[in-house]
């Protein structure tokens, strides 16, 4: 019988290979150049989502097959088009709808397992209330998607605040009169 150790060790190297096979693929690495959440791109937000999935699954010691997290993650926003300015689709129909798109691409591209198939269709879950997180694995990727969205529509909400912030710095402030003005009221 092969230690316990060795065996969670195996998993956990699984991950790293499969991450770093996933994240040198061509066609993955398409996907930085389409936008998501305005702040960063699709392969960026893949890999965070696949970084936080994999440090949950350690810190809550949970076993995960790691093959299955990284390619699922890496995989469950496997659409090329830019979502925000796609006219041809409506908001609400991307959210519903791109977990299909990723996945009818992502089967074109790689072999997927049953588990892997899951992990991409039921990413935008509990939205998609049909579509249900039947792994540990499943459900890790649709949590961390939301705390990588979450954190990308900070720091999204931040850059704005900071650009706003840098406009203002750079113009006359109100209330403050030029000398030009004081020359021309008091002339």
């Amino acid at each position: 019988m092969s230690d316990p150790k060795t065996y969670k060790q195996n998993k956990r190297d699984k991950f790293w290979d499969t991450f770093s096979k996933m994240r040198e693929d061509p066609v993955v690495l398409s996907l930085q150049k389409y936008p998501n959440h305005r702040v960063s791109n699709l392969y960026d937000h893949s890999s965070r989502v696949a970084l936080c999935a994999y440090d949950l699954s350690r810190r809550l010691h949970l076993e995960v097959d790691g093959e299955a997290l990284a390619k699922g993650a890496m995989l469950h926003d496997f659409y090329f088009y830019h979502a925000q300015s796609n006219h041809s689709i409506t908001y609400r129909e991307h959210l519903m709808g791109h977990p299909h798109v990723a996945l009818d691409n992502a089967k074109k591209h790689f072999d997927l397992t049953e588990k892997e198939e899951n992990i991409i269709t039921s990413h935008m879950w509990p939205l998609t209330l049909t579509q249900v997180p039947k792994s540990k694995e499943a459900f890790l990727i649709q949590l961390s998607d939301k705390i990588c969205a979450f954190g990308e529509g900070v720091l999204k909400h931040t850059a704005v605040q900071q650009e706003k912030y840098e406009k203002r710095a750079h113009r006359p402030k109100r209330g403050l009169r030029s000398k030009k003005w004081i020359e021309i009221t008091h002339a």
